[in-house]
């Protein structure tokens, strides 16, 4: 199947403006506004986007808890380390690696909000007078916000990757300049979308749900440049995060014959979980997003069962100083990807 410019740029605008459960009941509602004695359908796929929604909301549910009990898990672990190293020069706090996992909280926080508001819109869009102009832009500036926690936790575990000791020699003026230029393009990205999409458009209620009512611009312009810049975003995050991989796996088998390979598992990892997302921000389905970003960690089970997991299995974010030697530390990556 072949797709135009104008498809795409069409595609894509739908992205921003609403999911596919809602795109789903506004259409069924149009079906019954032209059809009236077609009501048996209209209310099937009423309760059938409903009840979709509800199990969306469930899931959400689910994430969100597990990822409160794994921080609580990983706080537990903290303090454990803390009180058998009762000095605090001893100890090492990776804050990044906990930023990452409040990141992951947050855009899951979020995108639950965005699933609650889906009901409230599929169940008032079409009497309210005054809910579908706020309710669309508030779950606009919701999908941006989720998609820029995503983004930054993939930026910082780039940033950091590249100055642990095993990758520190890998960090050259072009790899720097990608590195610290993504996150510009991220915030100009956010702020400009968002900015246009929530500026420069009304919406009203009607007999087939919450309809455009004006745009002051091309209504296709902000979907596109979210299509743009996340896939732009994507590409350089994954080829930052790959490359040094790759390339410590190659200086490592030159230097050790039998190498276990650990930098393979994490390539193949990361690649499908970029995929996944990927695909994922095509049909704005926020949660799958979110368990490709976390799918992405080496501990991605504790993280998305962490109540099966034994507490002595749980990763802290508080090192001890003198836990790894020399070698070790500049011969093995971080244990976070």
């Amino acid at each position: 199947m072949q797709f135009t410019f104008k498809t795409i740029c069409k595609f894509f605008n739908y992205v921003m403006e609403t999911s596919t459960i809602q795109q789903n009941l506004t259409v069924t509602v149009s079906m019954m506004t032209q059809k009236p004695h077609d009501d048996t359908l209209f209310v099937n796929r009423y309760i059938g986007a409903l009840a979709v929604t509800f199990l969306l909301v469930a899931m959400g549910i689910y994430l969100v808890l597990c990822l409160f009990f794994y921080e609580y898990r990983v706080g537990m672990k903290n303090r454990q380390i803390g009180q058998l190293n009762r000095q605090r020069k001893h100890l090492i706090y990776d804050r990044v690696a906990d930023w990452m996992r409040w990141l992951c909280l947050i855009a899951s926080i979020l995108a639950l909000v965005r699933l609650c508001l889906e009901i409230v819109e599929i169940k008032l869009g079409q009497s309210s007078s005054t809910i579908c102009d706020p309710i669309r832009k508030f779950k606009a500036v919701l999908l941006c916000a989720v998609i820029t926690c995503l983004y930054l936790v993939l930026w910082l575990r780039q940033r950091m990757l590249y100055r642990t000791p095993a990758m520190l020699h890998l960090s050259n003026k072009i790899v720097q300049f990608f590195s610290r230029s993504v996150i510009i393009i991220m915030t100009i990205a956010s702020v400009l979308t968002i900015s246009l999409y929530v500026g420069s458009r009304g919406y009203q209620s009607s007999g087939s749900g919450c309809r455009l009512k004006w745009s002051s611009i091309w209504t296709k312009l902000p979907g596109l440049l979210q299509f743009i810049f996340t896939t732009l975003f994507q590409v350089i995050l994954l080829g930052l995060f790959i490359d040094p991989l790759h390339k410590h796996r190659v200086a490592m088998k030159t230097v050790i014959s039998k190498t276990s390979n650990k930098e393979t598992d994490p390539i193949k990892r990361v690649t499908i979980a970029t995929s996944v997302a990927v695909v994922s921000d095509a049909v704005t389905d926020m949660l799958v997003n979110i368990l490709a970003i976390i799918c992405s960690f080496a501990d991605w089970r504790t993280r998305m069962a962490p109540f099966l997991v034994r507490q002595d299995k749980v990763v802290g974010t508080v090192k001890r100083k003198l836990i790894d030697n020399q070698r070790t530390r500049a011969t093995n990556v971080p244990n976070y990807v």
